[in-house]
C-alpha cells in the first residue's frame, strides 16, 4: 500500500510541475503577442519598418516574453527555479518554431539557434529571479 502512495505522490507533483510549466508558457506567450501587437501599433504610427532590425526586435521581445513564462512558471510551483523557468523558456521556443514551420516563412539556422538559447536562459533567469525574491526573508 505504501507503494501505491509513493506512487500516486510522485504522480502528483509531476503533474503539477507539468502544470505549472505550461501555464507559465502560456502567459509568456500571451505577452510576447501583446508586446508584438503593441510594436506592430508603433511601427504602423510611425510609417517605418527597419526590416533589417526585424528579426532582432522579435527575438528580444520573445525573450522577454520567455522571462514572464520563467517567473510565472514559478509563481505557480516555486521550487527548481533553474530548471522549471528553462523548460518553459525552452517550451515557448519550441512553439514558436512550430508555428514558424507551419506558416513556411522561417529560415532554419545559426539564428534560430540563436533565438533558442536566449528563449531558454531568458526563462531560466526568470525563474531563478521568481524564486530568489520569494525565498528574501524580511528582517525586522
Amino acid at each position: 500500500m505504501q507503494k501505491y502512495n509513493e506512487i500516486n505522490s510522485k504522480e502528483q507533483e509531476a503533474i503539477k510541475i507539468i502544470r505549472a510549466i505550461l501555464l507559465g508558457t502560456a502567459i509568456g506567450l500571451a505577452v510576447c503577442a501583446a508586446l508584438l501587437s503593441l510594436s506592430s501599433m508603433i511601427f504602423v504610427k510611425v510609417g517605418f519598418l527597419p526590416t533589417d532590425m526585424l528579426f532582432p526586435i522579435t527575438t528580444a521581445l520573445g525573450t522577454v516574453g520567455a522571462f514572464f513564462a520563467g517567473c510565472l512558471t514559478l509563481a505557480a510551483y516555486k521550487k527548481r527555479g533553474l530548471l522549471l523557468g528553462c523548460a518553459a523558456g525552452f517550451l515557448m521556443f519550441i512553439i514558436v518554431l512550430i508555428t514558424g514551420a507551419v506558416r513556411g516563412s522561417d529560415s532554419y539556422g545559426i539564428s534560430t539557434i540563436t533565438k533558442g538559447i536566449m528563449f531558454t536562459l531568458a526563462g531560466g533567469i526568470g525563474g531563478v529571479l521568481k524564486v530568489n525574491a520569494a525565498t528574501k526573508v524580511k528582517r525586522h
